[in-house]
């Protein structure tokens, strides 16, 4: 059972990460938001910043 839950969220992460790609905006509004996802934008931010510097 617990691997099912674990499987879940996964699934539910790489959604939730193809739609903060898709659309930002909503997501800000999206109240469910994790500290990983964050951390992750910052990061993707932080690695185009330099890329075009």
């Amino acid at each position: 059972m617990k691997m099912m839950l674990k499987k879940l969220n996964a699934v539910k992460l790489r959604a939730f990460t193809l739609i903060e790609m898709k659309d930002t905006k909503t997501l800000y509004n999206f109240h469910k938001i994790t500290m990983a996802s964050l951390v992750t934008r910052t990061l993707l931010i932080k690695a185009r910043a330099m890329a075009f510097c």
